[in-house]
Order: structure tokens, then C-alpha cells, then sequence
């Protein structure tokens, strides 16, 4: 998985152990909605406002840095 993945399911995953009552939160939302037999899907985005609150802080609070190379001057010797 790419390094961003990897570092947004971390910060989601401490997000959710910090603050358990916006995860129970969101879980409820998700089990009115969609329920229990199905996982969601997009057409399911405008009746779940809390989660896709939650998803868009957790992913507000991931910033990357532009990737660049650095460079390195190295002295030449006369």
C-alpha cells in the first residue's frame, strides 16, 4: 500500500480510538442507512452526512508535502 494509505487508515484508526462517541456516532448513521447486510456505496454519500464529515476531517488532518528530490551540492576538491 502506498505511504498515504497506510498513514490516513492510521490517523482514522486513532481518530476513532480517541473520540469513540463520534465513532458511535457514525457507526449508527451507517447501520440506519445502510444496515448490517451490505457495505456502502456512493449513491449512499448524500444520506450520510456525519461519516462523510468524519472521513473528510480525518482526511483534512493528513497534509503531504510536495514530493521532490533534494538536492546535494558536493565540494570538488582542486
Amino acid at each position: 500500500t502506498p505511504p498515504q494509505t497506510t498513514t490516513t487508515m492510521t490517523n482514522f484508526l486513532l481518530a476513532m480510538t480517541l473520540h469513540p462517541e463520534v465513532f458511535q456516532k457514525a457507526q449508527a448513521e451507517l447501520d440506519r442507512v445502510v444496515g448490517r447486510a451490505r457495505l456502502p456505496d456512493f449513491d449512499d454519500r448524500g444520506s450520510l452526512p456525519y461519516f462523510d464529515c468524519v472521513i473528510s476531517e480525518v482526511l483534512r488532518c493528513v497534509s503531504f508535502p510536495p514530493v521532490r528530490r533534494s538536492r546535494v551540492r558536493v565540494a570538488r576538491r582542486s
